[in-house]
């Protein structure tokens, strides 16, 4: 349904470069895009868990990067993903709206170097799991 008012505004105002996806993370795995748009799904750093790596990292688009709506202080979830720049504005300063929601910015650059980070932890866990698995081989062959 909010899909389907996306592309209507997309038809609307002629935006013929933009690509409505509608679509779960996991079954989108390879493709890359300019912007992402959250809306409220989870905390920041988990919701960058799951959609960093669609950001595309050679993106010329303007301010490309992602567009998250959400309400209450971003601020300590920022610091838990070590997200440095980013912008907050009210909603309520962009439209009509009477709404405590607040729009988030993270500009791609950003999110890129958190999938970067995420990745190194992941094969950072996986030597360390590697290792365990020898050593606890080692200690019983030394029995």
């Amino acid at each position: 349904k909010k899909m389907m008012v996306v592309e209507d505004i997309r038809t609307k105002l002629k935006l013929n470069n933009v690509k409505v996806v509608k679509a779960r993370a996991e079954d989108r795995q390879t493709e890359k895009f300019d912007y992402m748009l959250g809306r409220s799904v989870s905390a920041v750093p988990t919701f960058l868990g799951f959609s960093s790596h669609f950001i595309d990292d050679t993106s010329d688009a303007i301010r490309s990067g992602l567009l998250y709506i959400k309400g209450g202080d971003f601020t300590e979830e920022l610091k838990t993903a070590q997200i440095v720049e980013y912008d907050i504005l009210a909603i309520r300063n962009l439209t009509k709206l009477d709404t405590d929601k607040n729009l988030l910015h993270i500009p791609s650059i950003e999110i890129c170097n958190f999938h970067r980070r995420k990745v190194e932890l992941q094969e950072e866990e996986k030597l360390n799991k590697k290792n365990n698995k020898k050593q606890k081989h080692r200690y019983r062959r030394g029995k």
